[in-house]
């Protein structure tokens, strides 16, 4: 049964009673002695009889449940048996509004903490990667290749976080004080959607990461990939694992979008992810929410994809940093400079970013509680920073975009003073109009009026 804090008081109680219970007790031959076992005290009972206990819950008033005892027979040789929680497990299960103050969790000050950190964090990482996103779209001067890769990353984030920040929200205390059943926990399929989600965003945020290393390497050695935008179908096929290629009448084209002449194609995220799903769905026993996931050995089915990916993405950058510095040696060109940032920004962030993703797929033994609370914690912080990392290096501590933000800037400060000039401007020409107009009629009137006077 999960332990609440009124439960637990109720259990405390129910131990220190037992324990005066047994003290006071006098031995006899034909009894079971007074006994805890572990959630309610069994009083002294005759040898051969049952006794029948309410369930250790606090009842609503609403609720007139009929089965809600727990049975325990004492035996023959003056020993307890076990007793029996069938009735009390069927509560909990199924009729948990029923119990007051179910839903408030045992308090855990580790477990509070750990929720507000990734909670903050994931927000701050969302805003970042939303900003990042619009700030990428609206500088259109920084239209390119490696630009787009970035909005796809960074759009990568922002599912994941979002999808992070509905997981933490929902499994929050203070969601549930009536035990309204949203508790994705309580709701298989909900909490799979959220989980396989998760790991979705996960697996095609490492891919583009990967893709991010595959064009830097493309920009030196391999130029089919950025030869054509059309090439671009592959990228996105790796990233997100969905397109569709039709061709027309005029010319072979290859585009994401629902047309119904399309034929659909499933990349590597959903290829990898269904595959997992489909993995955990098939065992004999399919525990609620395939929790405990990560210690399942179907996690290799996501770790693999990813392990190689980053290793790959390793082996990109060592080959860049090679030929990158023969050429800064050759010539200290601007574009030599330039690629050479985008490249610093990419040698912190593969390790960084890559690293901490896999520790979404471990869990340590729980035993050793500093150690399990030192890890939990440093991998939260890690896993859910990940979008300020990105957004500092890719985006806003980016030069090129802070000189693209700067001319911009610039430019609507230039810009409101002429909208201001003009509409001035204008506002004069009407006046100028009006007067001319007013004295056109004066004159007129004038002129009816003498010759009316003399005519």
């Amino acid at each position: 049964l999960i332990c609440t804090h009124s439960m637990r008081i109720s259990v405390e109680k129910e131990e220190a009673r037992c324990r005066e219970l047994v003290a006071n007790y006098t031995q006899t031959a034909d009894s079971c002695l007074p006994d805890f076992d572990g959630s309610i005290c069994w009083e002294s009972c005759p040898v051969g009889t049952s006794m029948q206990l309410e369930c250790p819950f606090e009842f609503c008033t609403h609720c007139h449940l009929q089965d809600r005892f727990v049975e325990r027979r004492c035996s023959e040789n003056g020993t307890w048996e076990s007793a029996n929680y069938e009735n009390c497990v069927f509560i909990f299960t199924h009729n948990g509004s029923c119990i007051e103050k179910i839903c408030h969790g045992c308090p855990d000050p580790f477990r509070d903490s750990f929720r507000v950190i990734t909670l903050w964090l994931s927000v701050i990482s969302a805003i970042l990667m939303i900003a990042s996103l619009a700030t990428f779209i609206k500088l259109k001067s920084l239209q390119c290749r490696r630009l787009t890769i970035h909005k796809h990353l960074v759009a990568a984030y922002i599912i994941r976080f979002i999808i992070f920040i509905i997981w933490i929200v929902l499994q929050r205390d203070q969601v549930f004080n009536g035990c309204t059943g949203l508790d994705p926990k309580k709701i298989d399929w909900l909490c799979k959607l959220i989980l396989a989600t998760i790991m979705y965003s996960t697996l095609s945020s490492v891919l583009w990461m990967f893709l991010e290393g595959a064009y830097l390497v493309s920009r030196f050695t391999v130029f089919a990939m950025r030869s054509t935008e059309g090439h671009f179908l592959i990228y996105i096929a790796v990233g997100w694992g969905k397109c569709a290629i039709y061709k027309s009448n005029i010319i072979n084209k290859a585009k994401c979008s629902h047309v119904h002449e399309n034929k659909f194609a499933l990349g590597l995220p959903v290829l990898f992810v269904l595959g997992w799903v489909l993995a955990l769905e098939l065992q004999p026993v399919v525990p609620r929410c395939w929790l405990p996931y990560t210690g399942n050995s179907m996690m290799w089915l996501l770790i693999g994809p990813m392990s190689v990916a980053l290793g790959l993405n390793f082996l990109f950058l060592l080959v860049i940093v090679v030929v990158l510095v023969q050429k800064l040696w050759a010539s200290n060109t601007a574009e030599s400079r330039k690629i050479w940032k985008t490249i610093k920004a990419t040698l912190l962030l593969v390790p960084l970013l890559g690293l901490t993703n896999l520790l979404l797929f471990y869990e340590p033994n729980s035993e050793n509680k500093v150690a399990y609370h030192a890890y939990m914690l440093s991998s939260a912080i890690l896993q859910h920073s990940q979008g300020i990392f990105v957004g500092i290096f890719y985006c806003f501590g980016n030069a090129e975009v802070q000189t693209a933000l700067r001319r911009r800037i610039e430019r609507c400060r230039l810009y409101q003073p002429l909208v201001l000039k003009n509409r001035s401007f204008s506002v004069a020409q009407a006046n100028t109009a009006a007067h001319r107009r007013t004295d056109q009629i004066t004159e007129e009137t004038t002129m009816v009026d003498n010759k009316t006077l003399y005519g």
